[in-house]
């Protein structure tokens, strides 16, 4: 599990096999003042993976955000089965919160590439 200070929006880089899906990937938001873990009751998330931060349109990915029980524990969540068609490369991604109208989270998407094939 990762951990992000929010002070502002923190970096975290994820990388994957080619052919594999985000699965168990946690982070957890904590506020810089005191290390506590933010309450993240009735916040949504939403997230994209794009070529690089200037891209005009967002890649056919999409990174499903949800936060444990209870939400006052600050994780967040990721997943997604989609990511398993994305070429090798790296991608960038971000982590957005509706309700702050801010990112909580910027990083690079890398997806490794593999030898072995099924």
């Amino acid at each position: 599990m990762t951990e992000v200070n929010l002070a502002q929006a923190g970096s975290v880089d994820l990388a994957i096999d080619r052919g594999a899906s985000i699965a168990n990937t946690s982070i957890t938001l904590t506020q810089k003042s005191s290390g506590m873990a933010v309450d993240l009751s009735g916040l949504t998330f939403v997230s994209q993976v794009r070529e690089d931060t200037s891209s005009r349109s967002a890649l056919r990915a999409a990174i499903t955000i949800t936060t444990n029980a209870p939400a006052t524990d600050g994780i967040l969540n990721l997943s997604s089965s989609d990511v398993a068609a994305l070429p090798e490369g790296a991608y960038a991604y971000d982590i957005f919160c509706n309700e702050w109208e801010r990112y909580v989270i910027k990083g690079r998407f890398v997806v490794k590439g593999t030898v072995t094939r099924a």
